[in-house]
């Protein structure tokens, strides 16, 4: 991870990840695939820039959470 990406405090950069996150889902092509459930084994870094931090340390407020479905 370059310097750019770290997690800083001080920055308002925070890592969120979740490794080795295992879950069943139904994908594919073929109909076969699509029939049956297949494992799925998870792995995703995220660097996460906030507007407002003092030292990463903020109020308990749904408004600074990261929203996922404005991607």
């Amino acid at each position: 991870m370059s310097d750019r990406f770290a997690p800083s405090a001080r920055g308002g950069r925070r890592l969120v990840f979740a490794r080795g996150l295992e879950v069943q889902a139904l994908l594919g092509v073929h109909p076969r695939e699509k029939d049956t459930t297949q494992r799925v084994v998870i792995g995703v870094e995220l660097s996460v820039e906030e507007d407002e931090v003092s030292c990463g340390i903020g109020p308990d407020d749904l408004r600074r959470v990261v929203d996922y479905e404005c991607w």
